[in-house]
């Protein structure tokens, strides 16, 4: 899986370089907005495959003490995560079962994630809220595979028990 991971990753960054060169030669051509919009969401999509493959194949993060059992009626979840060594905290709304809406059609249809600086200091790292917004999701690698290994780990949340 890692070696399909890496080969789809590459064809992706290729494709998406070729877009982003031709997108570049229309800027300020006269009648070239309509395929400067068609450049742009080829790009967009190019860049959730890309997201998809990364998250999808990352292994489940370990989660903090007191994610589970801080897990309230409304699907909240709060805590800490640990990935690759490093920390973070989070804030999800996982659902008991799989949506349209979540995270890589998963359980989480909402995600803030803050890595964790020195002294507990906090930036956000990505936010997810039953979707990307007008920015797509994240281009970074290691930010894909943190989102991933989290949505991995939290999948894995027993349901809510029935009140």
């Amino acid at each position: 899986m890692a070696i399909a991971t890496t080969i789809a990753g590459r064809a992706v960054d290729q494709a998406g370089s070729k877009l982003a060169t031709a997108l570049a030669k229309l800027e300020g051509a006269a009648n070239a907005e309509p395929a400067r919009r068609a450049l742009q969401t080829a790009l967009a999509a190019l860049r959730l495959a890309q997201f998809e493959v990364t998250a999808g194949g990352a292994k489940p993060a370990t989660l903090g003490s007191w994610s589970r059992d801080r897990r309230d009626p409304d699907e909240w979840v709060g805590g800490s995560v640990a990935v690759d060594g490093k920390a973070y905290r989070l804030m999800a709304k996982v659902y008991d079962g799989p949506s349209e809406f979540g995270l890589l059609n998963g359980r989480t249809s909402k995600l803030t994630v803050w890595a964790v600086g020195p002294g507990d200091q906090r930036s956000v790292l990505v936010e997810y809220d039953r979707g990307w917004g007008d920015d797509g999701p994240p281009g970074e690698i290691h930010v894909a595979k943190v989102v991933g290994a989290i949505v991995a780990a939290l999948e894995t949340l027993p349901p809510v028990p029935a009140r």
